[in-house]
């Protein structure tokens, strides 16, 4: 899956958490950057193992602070590379 769609999800995603159609998502932005507290990073993560079918386990979330790093965790997820 190309990840300009994995980012389109986040930034749906994102978006609808944020109650904001206003909100920017770029890539190299931190997940706070973006207006998400914990319990909205948890609520982001679960959207996204449910849409992609992937489980980002506890110790990988140290590694997912950016949305570039979300987006690629999930294509990497998708493609078996993890």
């Amino acid at each position: 899956m190309p990840q300009q769609e994995v980012h389109a999800v986040v930034e749906r995603f994102v978006r609808d958490i944020n109650d904001s159609e206003h909100v920017e998502v770029p890539a190299a932005a931190s997940l706070g950057e973006i207006g998400l507290d914990s319990l909205s990073i948890v609520d982001l993560l679960f959207k996204l193992e449910r849409e992609f079918e992937v489980s980002i386990p506890d110790e990988a979330l140290p590694n997912l602070t950016t949305v570039g790093a979300l987006v690629e965790y999930v294509n990497s997820e998708k493609r078996g590379d993890i």
